[in-house]
């Protein structure tokens, strides 16, 4: 396999398989405590300060030292966003570029070109977006989550409904421009092979990698997945398939495809 998928067992390779069956015991037994302990306070008055877990510091060692193997993977990630087929074109030949002010002007631009969108009224998206006020934390990055997710979801709502993302979309105030945003492109999912030294989140991806192996030895596992963003460019052939509304992968996301993935309900 080129990538991991941080929920399914079969995809994760010899090497990272050695190492986790090795700390069966030790998973089993952190996990076994942490049950019976949490059962004991939710039957107790809670007057009492809960007994710790004494397998807690080995089992987070354990998680620690999973951090340098998923530095050397990389896991399938997934994208949700609204695009026009020029916007896809151009992501298929120069890869996923990071969040930007320029890179919002650039879109906005393109679409005054095309003649979708006025000139003042990309002005007035331009100014109102949050890059300009959240710069510092909103460029250079660019987000997905660790598991599909259904497109019904309402964690994905907003993404899929609005042209060109939060920098554009989440401060829009105009309900005629909020209007426009909503009829530019089509719903997209980006299905992408994400290396894990590029990303902020290699501890939420040893977690969930533990998590999940837990789970196949029969034990409770509760990890739902992760967002996270890679902070470099990733080439062209980091997109491993790009799902647009109307394909029969897109409506299926999360409840068919990818093949083997149960999507957790929200409750």
């Amino acid at each position: 396999m080129t990538f991991i998928d941080v929920w399914n067992v079969e995809t994760f390779d010899d090497d990272l398989l050695e190492l986790l069956w090795a700390a069966t015991g030790l998973i089993q037994q952190y996990l076994e405590t942490d049950h019976r302990l949490f059962l004991e306070r939710e039957a107790s008055n809670h007057q009492v300060y809960p007994p710790s877990n004494p397998y807690s510091k080995p089992y987070q060692a354990l998680k620690e030292s999973l951090m340098p193997f998923m530095a050397e993977r990389s896991i399938r990630a997934w994208h949700y966003t609204r695009m026009t087929d020029e916007e896809v074109q151009a992501m298929q030949r120069e890869g996923l570029i990071l969040s930007s002010l320029e890179g919002i002007k650039k879109r906005l631009s393109a679409q005054v070109s095309a003649g979708i969108i006025l000139a003042q009224n990309a002005q007035r998206i331009f100014e109102s977006s949050p890059f300009h006020e959240q710069g510092d934390i909103r460029s250079g990055q660019f987000w997905m989550t660790s598991n599909p997710i259904s497109t019904q979801s309402c964690l994905v709502e907003l993404l899929l409904n609005n042209w060109g993302g939060e920098g554009i979309y989440f401060w829009q105030k105009d309900t005629e421009i909020k209007s426009l945003l909503q009829t530019i492109g089509k719903a997209r999912i980006i299905e992408i092979r994400a290396p894990l030294d590029a990303t902020n989140s290699i501890y939420s991806a040893a977690s969930n990698i533990l998590s999940t192996f837990a789970g196949f030895i029969g034990c409770k596992s509760e990890e739902r997945g992760f967002d996270f963003c890679v902070t470099r460019p990733l080439k062209p052939e980091a997109i491993l398939h790009i799902h647009s509304q109307g394909d029969a992968t897109f409506e299926v996301m999360g409840r068919g495809y990818p093949e083997g993935f149960i999507e957790t309900p929200i409750e």
